[in-house]
């Protein structure tokens, strides 16, 4: 984020758009952490969800759900005769 916005000392719960965020730059952002963290964030989330705590729970989230469908998969594979 303080990449994006060109600033210092972002909290966790600071606001993304408060700081000067817009959506060109929402997009960048999301672009980031989808090219880094391979997850997407759906931009409406993003837009109702403008803080680093909140966003990171959700890149949780995510990567939670990734880990449960390969993991079942993998049962899935090991179970089929």
């Amino acid at each position: 984020w303080e990449e994006v916005l060109g600033r210092e000392g972002i909290g966790v719960k600071d606001d993304f758009f408060e700081l000067g965020g817009h959506s060109l730059k929402a997009l960048i952002v999301l672009s980031k952490i989808k090219s880094k963290m391979r997850v997407q964030i759906n931009i409406e989330y993003f837009f109702m969800n403008a803080s680093i705590e909140k966003i990171a729970i959700q890149i949780n989230f995510l990567l939670k759900q990734e880990e449960i469908k390969l993991n079942k998969d993998k049962l899935k594979e090991r179970f089929e005769l």
